[in-house]
């Protein structure tokens, strides 16, 4: 019976799979590396919050935001436990100071 069943080839490959797939969970468990291992925390301290500057943590990067104009900043977020960046325009009246966007009425 065994040997009936190792003689059909679509068994066969998936022995072979399922073989190489158990040897490379082995080596990544072994030596710490992964074909693919996401961030597994990730903390943007202003939440997302273009009037307050924040910084961005996740296991790979610490980033914080900043401004590229006087009206734009780039803010950074948490997405899927990895830090990303986006450009934000500030409202408008509002300028970008230090990265984050406020009223220049409030700066005198």
């Amino acid at each position: 019976m065994a040997k009936n069943l190792l003689e059909n080839k679509t068994t066969q490959l998936a022995v072979v799979i399922a073989v190489g797939l158990l040897a490379l969970s082995f080596v990544g468990t072994q030596t710490g590396f992964a074909p693919y291992a996401p961030a597994t925390n990730c903390v943007d301290d202003d939440g997302g919050d273009i009037s307050t500057l924040g910084i961005c943590t996740d296991s790979d990067e610490v980033s914080g935001d900043f401004c590229v104009s006087n009206t734009e900043l780039v803010e950074h977020q948490c997405y899927y436990n990895t830090c990303v960046q986006t450009t934000q325009s500030c409202a408008l009246g509002n300028v970008c100071v230090n990265g984050r966007c406020v009223n220049p009425n409030a700066l005198a």
